[in-house]
């Protein structure tokens, strides 16, 4: 879901929005971790854990979000990439999150270190894919397609998929997050088309299970 979504949207589209979805993104956490430490007060919590429980409630779930934008048909309007944007901020800001977090609990001078270091690591993530995108990743697509085999290009499509999901969960980042991106460096390429054609059947079948797995973890009792 998330790579298709990739897909269709390319960087030029997610670049007219960022202003509104790093700033926007970034006071909607902040505003919501803050009303989870007021919350957390009235429920006689101290303010640690307050903060622990407004980053819980500022994360919202991209697939979920995503799906109901798609079938609204409101993905490729202004609001649409505007709010995909802003859950690409909320993606993000898990990195800080896992290190901040954690940290608040045993306070020590190593916070803004390791802090740095985690968003060293994201943006060292975000940058040698990019360069993978616009250099190895055409070669390679060109390749595959001159076997002339539906088989093999998608699959190498679906390698694709997984690696950078996989690469990105390895390093901090969601396998959301990873799976968008890889979809967005194949948007540049000139087989976007093909390759949203050949997976929009294995987006529906992934999204079903993904929401059925979602269902499968709820206990009505």
């Amino acid at each position: 879901l998330m790579f298709a979504l990739g897909v269709e949207f390319s960087l030029k589209e997610l670049r007219a929005v960022r202003r509104v979805a790093i700033w926007g993104g970034s006071a909607q956490i902040l505003l919501v971790i803050a009303l989870g430490v007021g919350v957390g007060w009235t429920l006689g919590l101290d303010w640690v854990r307050g903060v622990y429980l407004g980053s819980l409630i500022a994360l919202s779930s991209t697939m979920v979000a995503i799906k109901l934008l798609m079938d609204r048909g409101d993905v490729d309007s202004l609001p649409g990439r505007i709010a995909v944007g802003i859950l690409l901020v909320q993606d993000l800001s898990v990195v800080p999150m896992m290190v901040i977090l954690p940290a608040l609990a045993e306070p020590g001078g190593a916070l803004l270190f390791a802090l740095a270091v985690a968003v060293a690591k994201a943006a060292a993530v975000l940058l040698v894919t990019l360069l993978l995108g616009m250099t190895v990743v055409p070669w390679l697509l060109r390749r595959v397609a001159e076997a002339n085999s539906p088989e093999m290009f998608l699959l190498a499509i679906v390698s694709l998929v997984l690696g950078t999901a996989i690469a990105t969960y390895s390093m901090g980042l969601s396998l959301a997050f990873g799976a968008f991106l890889a979809g967005v460096i194949v948007s540049e390429s000139e087989f976007n088309r093909q390759i949203l054609a050949d997976v929009i059947p294995l987006r529906d079948i992934f999204a079903t299970l993904f929401f059925v797995s979602v269902g499968m973890l709820i206990d009505p009792l």
